[in-house]
């Protein structure tokens, strides 16, 4: 038995990233066929490795990211649902999970299980302000009220999110995400997504690359490596292969 390699690691990462980045720009299509190449490669290293529990980790992700990109189009709720049940499997205590299946749910016209598995996600993790956003959709038609309330909570925690979101459900939401000059890489790395992709602010690749390059320069894996896309295709810095 053969322990994966670090160059494995880098690939499952390099090819989750570039799912995000997909995804980051609407191309939900794009960014599956990069999620289930990355759990392709976790599935194989797991018949060598069944007790590793990084890989573990990693194929959890994996589900719920090919869940997630499959289930922006209705038309593929079939193949979410298939991911989300096999997540489930996987972790019953894991509040992204919970949320990916109250989503597929709710697309599935389940009304009551998509509320039930949003409260359960919103319990397990309160921090993830998401949540709260999403059950505010689920009871805009059912109890006004509480979906209110819930808007409320959200506008509380993070101000413009409710219109910045537009009525798509949510899987996270960085708190920081409003921030103009956030120090912190990882929120880096997410500004230069809102800023390719134009959601809340306007579209400026230019502006992409200046927040990813911030990120990299602190190490951030993820904008090392798209920023490196980035410079391969001129988008928002001179081309340099």
């Amino acid at each position: 038995m053969s322990s994966p390699s670090d160059e494995l690691f880098t690939e499952i990462t390099r090819r989750v990233s570039s799912g995000d980045a997909y995804l980051a720009q609407d191309n939900s299509s794009q960014s599956y066929q990069e999620y289930h190449s990355a759990l392709r490669l976790v599935e194989s290293a797991l018949k060598d490795n069944p007790s590793d529990a990084h890989l573990s980790e990693l194929k959890l992700t994996c589900l719920i990211k090919c869940g997630w990109s499959l289930c922006q189009n209705p038309d593929e709720v079939d193949r979410a649902f298939t991911y989300s049940s096999a997540a489930l499997k996987l972790s019953f205590t894991s509040a992204a999970v919970r949320c990916l299946h109250a989503v597929v749910c709710s697309t599935m016209g389940c009304p009551e299980k998509a509320l039930q598995n949003m409260q359960l996600a919103e319990d397990l993790d309160k921090e993830n302000i998401a949540y709260a956003y999403n059950l505010s959709l689920l009871y805009a038609e059912t109890d006004s009220a509480k979906a209110a309330s819930y808007r409320d909570k959200v506008e509380k925690n993070c101000p413009g999110l409710c219109a910045k979101a537009g009525g798509k459900f949510l899987l996270e939401v960085l708190q920081n995400a409003d921030s103009e000059n956030p120090t912190d890489a990882e929120e880096q790395y997410n500004l230069g997504k809102k800023y390719i992709n134009g959601d809340g602010v306007e579209q400026d690749y230019q502006k992409t690359a200046e927040w990813w390059t911030k990120a990299a320069e602190q190490g951030d894996a993820d904008a090392q490596y798209i920023l490196g896309a980035c410079y391969e295709n001129g988008n928002g810095v001179p081309q340099d292969y």
